[in-house]
């Protein structure tokens, strides 16, 4: 990876999580872009994109290997051809420029203790094609689970009988199933899951206590 700064590298490593999360396309540029925004907002040095692309790519590696996003050259209307993530299912030649997530938020976004399902983002999630549902990854960090730890999903109901799931770093029984976050603060809640808890709906939002995540159908 380029040495451009752990602070940067973090920047640049919470925007792209923020744009997988919201199951959006985009490029390196568009990534080093809003990673300008973020600088500017802070007060901090401006960083060119010539700096920055490498990072983005190596960082989209860990997704591209899972098999989350995948990425196509495609004519975006620069001198070059650029590669366009996307997530599995969509058509990268349908990418629009300047997709930007949060571009009013500070370098480093600090997460809310609580979190509902009114928040952007947390809201009309549905599975991928392979009927995986990804977990906000802000919601995992609100929850206090980072990166190699270990959380459960279990199954519950509310006190009308509708059945939720709870994804949570304390283990307080028999669980549906057993996950370490990974390096890039995912959790990604199969179908078998989903489906054991009773959430057989296609679209789900999330909510955070502070402890754990909880996944309703929408």
């Amino acid at each position: 990876m380029c040495n451009i700064g752990s602070e940067i590298a973090a920047i640049i490593r919470q925007v792209i999580t923020e744009k997988v999360d919201s199951d959006i396309m985009f490029t390196a540029f568009d990534v080093s872009r809003e990673v300008q925004i973020r600088l500017q907002a802070a007060g901090l040095s401006f960083v060119r994109h010539s700096n920055m692309k490498e990072v983005v790519h190596e960082e989209m590696q860990g997704y591209m290997q899972q098999g989350v996003y995948q990425r196509q050259l495609v004519d975006v209307g620069a001198p070059v051809q650029a590669f366009v993530y996307y997530p599995a299912g969509a058509d990268p030649l349908q990418y629009v420029s300047g997709n930007i997530v949060h571009i009013s938020a500070p370098a480093i976004v600090p997460v809310p203790a609580v979190t509902d399902s009114t928040d952007d983002g947390n809201q009309g999630r549905s599975p991928d094609a392979r009927g995986t549902l990804a977990v906000p990854a802000v919601l995992v960090r609100a929850a206090g689970m980072m990166p190699g730890d270990k959380c459960y999903v279990y199954a519950d109901t509310d006190k009308t009988g509708t059945p939720f799931l709870i994804i949570t770093g304390m283990a307080t029984g028999k669980s549906l199933a057993e996950y370490t976050v990974d390096a890039y603060n995912n959790v990604r809640i199969t179908q078998k899951q989903l489906d054991a808890g009773g959430l057989t709906e296609d679209s789900f939002y999330f909510e955070s206590d502070g402890s754990s995540v909880i996944v309703k159908a929408l």
